[in-house]
């Protein structure tokens, strides 16, 4: 893999690479030729995120209506109100609690936020999983206005979710069918069909934020 680095190679195509060595190492290993599989100690090598993050053009005031319009009554109608009528992060988003949310006050306040991250059980196996973590900064912590909008997606999202028993003391506002927070692959999943379905231009999660931001100062807030 160094060699490869040093003959130019990007560091996707060595990731790819790997990615091939870690299946043969792994099927070595099942089948007695190995002990323990060498690839799983060699970090992969790092992408440069300028060449990995294509930033989308936030949607227009058209096109944010129409997906608005396309998500009434659907699993991803609260989530996606969230990032375009307040511009929340996904981490944060997907981190919040029923707890974190004051119905009587009409506010609900941000105190985590959660990612995935990638870790190795005891077999060498790399597994993905959600963590909890502080907002990403110090401002981020705040308390917002359930304006009608979140409020009238709140209930249906509530509706949805039916009178199913928790499976938490604190479950998540966004929870997978046992309970576990839900991951922001299955998400994006959904977003991209019915996007797709209703004929609407793709654009990443986050730049729903974006848009948000800029249909917030287009309205001269």
């Amino acid at each position: 893999l160094a060699q490869l680095k040093d003959e130019g190679k990007s560091n996707h195509s060595i990731n790819a690479i790997r990615q091939v060595l870690d299946a043969v190492m792994r099927d070595a290993v099942k089948n007695g030729y190995l002990i323990k599989n060498p690839v799983t100690n060699s970090a992969k090598f790092r992408i440069n995120r300028r060449n990995t993050v294509l930033v989308q053009e936030p949607w227009t005031r058209d096109e944010a209506q129409q997906v608005l319009d396309a998500i009434i009554d659907t699993p991803i109608e609260l989530f996606v109100t969230l990032a375009l009528y307040l511009g929340l992060r996904k981490s944060e988003i997907l981190g919040l609690k029923w707890s974190d949310l004051d119905m009587e006050a009409g506010v609900f306040t941000i105190r985590r936020s959660v990612r995935e991250i990638t870790r190795y059980d005891a077999g060498g196996r790399r597994i993905t999983v959600m963590v909890e973590d502080d907002p990403k900064t110090a401002t981020s912590r705040r308390t917002l206005v359930i304006t009608r909008p979140v409020a009238e997606a709140l209930m249906r999202h509530k509706v949805r979710r039916g009178s199913s028993t928790p499976l938490t003391t604190d479950p998540w506002v966004f929870a997978s069918r046992n309970g576990t927070v839900q991951r922001p692959g299955t998400v994006a999943n959904q977003l991209n069909k019915l996007l797709d379905v209703n004929g609407i231009r793709r654009i990443r999660i986050h730049d729903m934020r974006h848009t948000a931001l800029v249909l917030a100062l287009e309205s001269g807030t």
